[in-house]
């Protein structure tokens, strides 16, 4: 009886080199594919680098050289004629991956500033399954239960950076310390206009 089921095997046996070669060549595709995308990641990195270099730094410079706030260029061919504006920028962010004593002196100044009611007071505690009832328990609650707590200081960085240009706007721009201190950025840049 084996020798009939190796007969049968034999006789539908199918033959694996043309599979095997098919997968080689989707392996390699795939491959290829994998580093054609790192490579395009690694250019997209490079050409949003060169892009704010050119629109804070290089650009604002030359124009303040030239003594103009705007400029506009006209069409070339496919591409669109574009209108150059210089503006103010700006950007604050007391970073989540900031050491504790960095974003600990980062709202000791936002306080100095007067800042302080942008902070917001986040409690964190982690609970076991089954537990949400007392996951809504105030901070002290969860503490005096046993469970840990923890809780963190933060502000948005949005209401941050716009809080900044509103100090700016208003001529009382931070020293560059307290700036440093709330990882804020204020400066020019100049932005393109389509049209």
């Amino acid at each position: 009886m084996s020798e009939d089921l190796d007969a049968l095997m034999a006789a539908h046996a199918v033959d694996p080199a043309p599979t095997l070669e098919r997968l080689r060549a989707v392996v390699a595709d795939y491959r290829d594919a994998t580093r054609l995308l790192s490579d395009l990641e690694e250019r997209l990195k490079e050409t949003r680098q060169r892009i704010e270099g050119i629109e804070r730094r290089t650009l604002p410079d030359l124009f303040a050289e030239a003594g103009v706030t705007s400029m506009t260029i006209e069409a070339d061919g496919n591409l669109p004629a574009v209108e150059a504006r210089l503006a103010d920028y700006y950007r604050a962010n007391i970073a989540a991956g900031w050491d504790d004593r960095r974003r600990q002196q980062g709202f000791e100044t936002l306080e100095r500033l007067g800042l302080a009611p942008l902070i917001k007071v986040d409690v964190i505690a982690k609970f076991g399954r089954g537990e949400e009832q007392e996951a809504r328990a105030v901070a002290e609650m969860i503490r005096a239960t046993g469970h840990s707590a923890q809780v963190e200081n933060s502000v948005s960085h949005m209401t941050l950076t716009s809080a900044i240009k509103e100090l700016h706007q208003q001529g009382n721009l931070p020293s560059v310390e307290d700036l440093d201190a709330i990882g804020a950025v204020v400066g020019k840049q100049v932005k393109l206009k389509f049209k």
